[in-house]
């Protein structure tokens, strides 16, 4: 499963360092990636600790391109 963060700030962080912290107890999150994550600052594909904006694109955009 793919999934697209909205926003990189605490909120967002805390989600991704959850989502690692519990993939390893509950074998539902096993096929679970982060495909991109997009602000309005633009878009990053990946996960990556630190947020370096590689298009400059909206959010619908980012789900065309990523398809989660």
């Amino acid at each position: 499963m793919k999934l697209l963060l909205v926003g990189y700030g605490n909120v967002g962080r805390a989600f991704r360092k959850l989502l690692y912290e519990k993939k390893d107890r509950y074998p539902i999150l096993q096929d679970v990636e982060i495909a991109g994550i997009v602000t309005r600052r633009g878009f990053m594909m990946g996960d990556k600790d630190d947020f370096i904006p590689e298009k400059t694109i909206n959010v619908i955009e980012a789900l065309d391109f990523v398809n989660p």
